[in-house]
């Protein structure tokens, strides 16, 4: 049996990490920030989305990426936000 893939949304109440992003109801009914990069993942009706708190907070994406199951929707997207952040862009 495989697991269904989620796709892990930030909530409102956190900093938007990418600047395009905007306001979503996640499945789980909570407000999140989808960036663009997303929308495809967002969409898609074999990806159930949920915030982090419901998924299980930090702790769980931790174990989600060290185990290998974690990844990124786009990670361009994740390169582009990270070199903004470090003042490279």
């Amino acid at each position: 049996m495989s697991e269904h893939a989620v796709l892990v949304l930030s909530p409102v109440t956190h900093a938007k990490w990418v600047p395009e992003a905007y306001e979503v109801t996640a499945g789980c009914g909570h407000q999140c920030w989808l960036s663009p990069g997303s929308e495809k993942a967002f969409v898609d009706p074999n990806i159930d989305s949920k915030c982090i708190p419901c998924l299980g907070g930090q702790p769980a994406i931790v174990a989600s990426i060290l185990s290998g199951a974690g990844r990124a929707a786009d990670p361009q997207e994740v390169v582009r936000a990270l070199r903004r952040e470090l003042g490279l862009e």
